[in-house]
């Protein structure tokens, strides 16, 4: 069985979408610009193109970490505007460490385990590396989490 695109099962996802033919991740992003195109919508492009994607290996992710993943993301950037009180949230490619430091702090507050802060923080890091920012996201030991 071949897959019409990397990372997607034939049969089981939809096909990579016809206006993004021939089209690297880039050229895709660039076709929603920042500040013009709502967070969530971006958000679901970046989940569309990478989610399927192990973030350190060259293979595919399990159905289950698909679905944590992208259901993550999704809160995390309403999350910013209803708890950890900014007015908008950010686009997925200006995500700021203060963003990232406030979430943390949502996180403490409501008494989350440190693994589950951590499986956070790894979201996050893929998140990073789909956006070519190696590095953004510190290892928990920095923010003082054991």
């Amino acid at each position: 069985m071949t897959s019409a695109s990397p990372g997607r099962l034939h049969g089981q996802d939809s096909p990579r979408r016809q206006n993004w033919a021939g089209k690297s991740p880039q050229q895709v992003l660039d076709m929603y610009p920042p500040g013009r195109t709502p967070v969530n919508r971006v958000v679901d492009v970046l989940i569309e193109l990478f989610n399927p994607l192990h973030t350190a290996l060259e293979k595919t992710v399990s159905h289950k970490t698909r679905y944590e993943r992208a259901h993550f993301l999704r809160r995390f950037f309403r999350e910013l505007h209803t708890d950890a009180g900014f007015k908008l949230a950010p686009d997925p490619r200006n995500l700021g460490q203060r963003h990232v430091q406030a979430m943390v702090k949502v996180w403490q507050r409501r008494k989350l385990s440190p693994g589950t802060i951590q499986t956070y923080l790894s979201f996050l890091r893929g998140l990073a590396m789909w956006l070519n920012k190696p590095g953004f996201i510190r290892r928990p030991e920095h923010r003082f989490l054991p």
